[in-house]
């Protein structure tokens, strides 16, 4: 992998940056380097296999109207706890998403999941109200598997008919790719950074992830605030304390090299 493998934008400055999904690293990234602005339908959704990078345009262009739906919602996997909740593994089988973080039981209930499912549907208004009002959005996706640079060109394009009004541009990471490299699609508006190791390296939820340093070169312009992170250690501590542990791992031959900090131009 190519340490020079960071996505430029074609701006540093933009309204909105907002997370298609893929995995929660998009959104988390955001969260963690103050670029997150509140909580869209696709933050904390799982991509695994083609079939949702395939069907994202339909959903954009229909203000995903079949998106979520409780006919078409299956449990891949029992539920288990996250964050003092259980939630339900869930799997869209129209779109392809999957949700790991939104639900929680008895899904089989279908009143209990159209409560929690109207959570998604302010989701997608406040989705489709805040891009409207944006003179420029960036758009990020970031999968665990690469896929042919003319699907991103397809979401990219549906995006520009459904929001004529803001310039509309996409930073694609696809990790887990069979070689690193950069490519521009689009005219230069779809930005895609492969990678070949596995996005679920255990570093990419805190800052020192560095495929998603060039969300620290954009700041926001638009008038929305960002959003309020909870009390948290202080960065600087957290840094300390993970070299301390990236470099204990190495030393004890625990084959951890990945989680020491990259130093990337």
């Amino acid at each position: 992998m190519s340490r020079y493998n960071i996505i430029k934008t074609n701006r540093d400055e933009y309204d909105l940056i907002v997370s298609l999904g893929g995995s929660c690293n998009a959104a988390m990234q955001l969260r963690h380097r103050g670029k997150r602005f509140c909580s869209l339908m696709l933050d904390w959704t799982m991509m695994t296999d083609l079939k949702p990078v395939k069907m994202l345009p339909e959903l954009i262009r229909t203000r995903f109207k079949d998106y979520c739906r409780h006919e078409n919602m299956a449990e891949f996997e029992p539920p288990v706890e996250d964050h003092g909740k259980i939630r339900c593994r869930l799997d869209d089988k129209y779109s392809g998403y999957r949700f790991i973080h939104q639900f929680t039981p008895p899904v089989a209930d279908r009143e209990h999941f159209e409560r929690e499912r109207a959570i998604q549907a302010m989701r997608i208004e406040r989705f489709y109200s805040k891009i409207s009002a944006s003179r420029n959005v960036l758009f990020v996706l970031g999968t665990d598997f690469e896929y042919d640079g003319e699907l991103a060109a397809k979401i990219l394009e549906a995006l520009e008919e459904t929001f004529p009004q803001p310039e509309v541009e996409m930073a694609v990471l696809q990790f887990s790719a069979a070689q690193g490299g950069l490519e521009e699609r689009c005219g230069g508006k779809v930005h895609i950074a492969k990678y070949e190791r596995s996005t679920d390296t255990v570093y990419d939820n805190i800052l020192t992830a560095p495929e998603w340093k060039f969300l620290d070169r954009i700041t926001i312009s638009g008038k929305l605030p960002v959003e309020k992170m909870r009390k948290r250690m202080p960065v600087k501590l957290i840094y300390k304390l993970w070299m301390k542990m990236g470099k204990w791992l190495e030393n004890h031959n625990a084959g951890c090299a990945n989680m020491r900090f990259m130093k990337w131009d």
